[in-house]
């Protein structure tokens, strides 16, 4: 079985790109476009990755983050950050949470990401 990667994105471009990479890593990509609709296919898909916007509507990227860690079933589920802002005090705390593995910075560069999700999600 292919990993699963959920892409919680609101950008449609942005999440066609990364379905792509997501396809060039052997991966099946899942998408939401937001934070309540990411939290509710996290339980159905059950992802083995998750790549998280951090500004998106209706819920933020790092409320997912903290709902993510309150649930013995998802704390685990490593996270992609991903965000068009440059780094600063907001992403230096979500890097310290357990399950952040990495950040994306907005526009991407496809080899950088399959690189990243083949470190995080390495196949047997």
């Amino acid at each position: 079985m292919k990993p699963k990667i959920l892409i919680i994105e609101d950008n449609q471009e942005t999440k066609e790109l990364l379905k792509f990479t997501a396809d060039l890593a052997d991966c099946e990509a899942v998408t939401a476009d937001d934070g309540v609709e990411g939290l509710e296919k996290v339980k159905t898909e059950k992802p083995d990755l998750i790549i998280l916007d951090l500004r998106m509507p209706r819920m933020n990227g790092d409320q997912v983050l903290a709902q993510l860690l309150k649930d013995e079933a998802t704390k685990n589920i490593p996270v992609l950050v991903s965000s068009g802002e440059p780094a600063g005090a907001d992403i230096d705390k979500i890097g310290k949470m357990a399950n952040v593995r990495g950040f994306l910075s907005k526009p991407y560069d496809t080899d950088v990401v399959l690189g990243i999700i083949k470190e995080i999600l390495p196949r047997g």
